[in-house]
């Protein structure tokens, strides 16, 4: 099957009085566009999950770098041995959390209910693909691999993602927000652990952090409501066991 991939994905403005979006596909070779069906964009999005959990993306953009130049001794970037086996764990739980946000993203477009949003959704997606994309590469550099368990953390955050999607787009963004939020909170405790032991996966990590505080500013812009603390302690609660379990598996 073709890898359609999220860049090829556009909107079409209807000219009908709908608020739903339709997806077109505009390959690189293509000069004109044909309107989706909706089985083409279920396969799509099924082709997506395959490539997406076999690392066979295509790489979007470069990995962030160190600011400061390598020691001789740095520049496989790899970082002491006793160490290794921790830091690939911390990038495996965040290669996780990278699939399940564009997967989330990508069910939340799925059922969004005005054209823009879908087109910040599929935006948002692609930036998060790029991020799981450099813990993937960061993850083969030291010799590791992801968690054998992304297919079944990528289904159940694109049915999530739909679901949310189903009550409205500001709760769609207010959900968005809330799980930026809980992404931030393991980055940061990563980063922190990793400081500078491994130079490189920190500039990743620190790259990440920053995009993700973006998504969370730019859902709470866009109308997106602030869930409640205790929506936001079972939310945590429930990514320490998926973090948990990435970590080992």
């Amino acid at each position: 099957m073709t890898h359609w991939g999220l860049a090829h994905l556009s909107l079409q403005h209807s000219t009908c009085n709908t608020q739903n979006s339709e997806l077109q596909y505009s390959g690189p070779q293509s000069q004109s566009t044909r309107q989706l069906t909706r089985v083409d964009r279920w396969l799509a999005q099924l082709d997506h999950a395959r490539l997406t959990v076999s690392n066979a993306l295509p790489q979007r953009r470069p990995a962030p770098q160190p600011h400061t130049a390598p020691t001789p001794q740095a520049l496989n970037h790899k970082p002491h041995a006793s160490t290794i086996q921790d830091i690939a764990a911390y990038l495996r739980i965040d290669h996780t959390g990278e699939v399940c946000a564009q997967a989330l993203y990508l069910g939340q477009a799925s059922q969004a209910r005005t054209p823009h949003l879908t087109e910040h959704l599929l935006y948002s997606a692609e930036e998060e693909e790029a991020h799981l994309q450099w813990c993937a590469q960061r993850l083969n550099e030291l010799g590791d691999k992801p968690s054998r368990f992304n297919l079944i953390w990528y289904a159940l955050s694109f049915t999530l993602g739909a679901a949310i999607a189903r009550l409205g787009d500001r709760i769609s963004l207010g959900f968005i927000h809330a799980t930026e939020h809980q992404v931030k909170r393991h980055l940061q405790e990563h980063i922190d652990a990793i400081g500078t032991h491994d130079p490189h996966s920190t500039a990743i990590l620190a790259e990440m952090l920053e995009e993700e505080n973006q998504h969370a500013a730019e859902a709470l812009k866009r109308g997106g409501v602030e869930f409640p603390t205790w929506i936001q302690s079972i939310m945590w609660t429930t990514s320490r066991l998926m973090a948990q379990v990435s970590r080992r598996y």
